[in-house]
């Protein structure tokens, strides 16, 4: 009885590493792909506690409702999912999610980084979102407000999500060791299968 489970689990996973790579190949061309677009730029503040606030602040309602005003996100984003409406704060959440703002290493830089379906409305979002904060950061007295942006955030040429080949690599190395405990024990099995015709004899 355990001669039989043995090797039908092993052919069942045989079977199954052969057709796991298979699997993540077709869904990863099935995915829609993603672009992402990166503004960096550097902050007036400096100290870090000042400095956690920016980040804080980039991806607040205050910044990030004023740019779906200024592209009208409501409106296409609307279009896009077929809706008749698309309220703000639904807007907001979805915007949200899109968007990341960190820290570049041990440096007073920040990036904000959007991820779109769309790659010029990454691009355009995310230049926005830096230029509407830096809209609302003060003046300093010198009449300069202070924030320096380095790059822009430009149309990515490559989709960021999925990664095909690094999905296809997984697929394959995850595939062939599934294949490989198969392949154990049925051997195992194979072998008990021998040593118990030898008792028998």
């Amino acid at each position: 009885m355990r001669r039989k489970l043995l090797m039908i689990l092993g052919i069942a996973l045989v079977a199954l590493g052969g057709i796991l790579p298979v699997t993540v190949a077709l869904v990863t061309f099935i995915l829609p792909e993603s672009f992402a677009s990166t503004a960096r730029f550097v902050p007036a503040a400096t100290q870090p506690a000042a400095f956690a606030m920016e980040l804080e602040k980039l991806q607040s309602r205050a910044v990030l409702y004023q740019v779906i005003s200024n592209l009208n996100l409501t409106k296409i984003w609307a279009q896009k999912f077929k809706l008749d409406d698309l309220p703000t704060d639904l807007a907001f959440g979805l915007l949200k999610r899109t968007v990341t703002v960190r820290r570049a290493g041990d440096a007073n830089i920040i990036d904000v980084t959007v991820l779109s379906e769309d790659k010029n409305e990454a691009a355009n979002i995310a230049n926005q979102i830096v230029q509407v904060y830096r809209r609302s950061t003060p003046v300093k007295p010198d009449g300069s407000v202070g924030i320096q942006v380095l790059d822009p955030a430009t149309p990515s040429l490559r989709p960021a999500r999925p990664n095909k080949a690094l999905n296809i690599v997984c697929g394959l190395g995850v595939g062939a060791l599934v294949a490989i405990v198969g392949v154990v024990l049925i051997v195992l099995a194979t072998k008990q299968s021998k040593e118990q015709s030898a008792i028998n004899r």
